[in-house]
């Protein structure tokens, strides 16, 4: 009864401190204003850079054309699938061939039944092979009906054939063509208009600004007192007279402890929409206490 009594009263004791620390403010140390995505579109196809539509600093959108290749070729390709395309629909939709080859069987049963009827006449006045040539025509035409169908039929497939084709030219020819993968500010362009480019050589370089983070440290000890969610306060210094305080929220605690100074990396983001921070501003950042959570009694 004497050890639960300890043991409860150390409990009590360890919830409480762990209450008092997730209840205050945590600070942290040598904050920086970083950028949460940069990417560098390259070239998908080999060729010739025809067109630069942006500039360095100019703002844009997801899927905004930056520039594109000489598409010259991939045009021309994928007029020709289009105008087989457009071919073979006709083809599959037309139903001439058939109706000419039922008409064509028509006429030799008609020949087929006056000869016979002549025969039944006067016996000799067909020859057996010509009253073969009469049947064998009339077999003839009706298989060409079958042959009609068939070709409708290919012509049907081969529709699905071109477009599957067209899809693939157009996707070529959307290679040509650098867009944006995010909103955000080109940062660079490596290459020049009229200059020879090699597929997978980079071109744009783009920047995610509308959301920045700021990085620190915090100790170890403090790491096992927040967790990630949590509310920051981060007050950023513009210039030498001026600093703004923004709230953000904490989205990264690393597992990796710098043996030399004993603390984690830790990262925070927040709004920059209207682009007032810039990458390497020196912030300092604090924590924020949690929520508490409401316990029951």
């Amino acid at each position: 009864m004497k050890l639960m009594s300890s043991v409860l009263c150390l409990t009590v004791v360890f919830s409480s401190v762990c209450e008092s620390r997730a209840q205050s403010v945590v600070p942290v140390s040598r904050g920086q204003i970083t950028i949460i995505q940069e990417v560098n579109v390259p070239a998908l196809e080999t060729g010739v850079l025809d067109r630069i539509n942006v500039r360095p600093g100019q703002r844009v959108e997801v899927g905004e054309l930056l520039g594109r290749l000489n598409d010259t070729e991939a045009r021309l390709d994928l007029k020709r699938v289009e105008i087989e395309s457009t071919s073979a629909k006709h083809r599959a939709e037309s139903s001439i061939h058939i109706e000419v080859s039922k008409k064509a069987h028509l006429v030799a049963l008609a020949e087929l039944r006056r000869g016979e009827e002549a025969v039944e006449l006067y016996a000799k006045a067909l020859s057996v092979t010509e009253m073969d040539r009469l049947r064998f025509s009339a077999d003839q035409a009706e298989l060409a009906i079958d042959q009609a169908r068939e070709l409708q039929q290919t012509a049907k497939f081969e529709v699905d054939l071109k477009q599957n084709e067209m899809a693939l030219a157009k996707r070529k020819l959307e290679r040509h063509q650098f867009a944006s993968p995010l909103a955000g500010v080109v940062a660079d362009i490596h290459s020049e208009e009229s200059e020879w480019v090699e597929a997978g050589t980079p071109v744009f370089r783009l920047l995610r600004l509308d959301r920045l983070q700021c990085e620190g440290f915090i100790s170890v000890e403090q790491a096992a007192m927040v967790s990630v969610g949590q509310s920051v306060k981060i007050v950023v210094k513009v210039n030498e007279k001026k600093s703004i305080e923004v709230k953000g929220e904490l989205t990264y605690i690393s597992h990796d402890i710098d043996k030399f100074k004993n603390d984690v990396r830790v990262t925070a983001e927040f709004d920059n929409s209207k682009l007032t921070f810039r990458q390497g501003m020196r912030a300092e950042m604090a924590i924020l206490p949690a929520t508490p959570v409401a316990v029951r009694k």
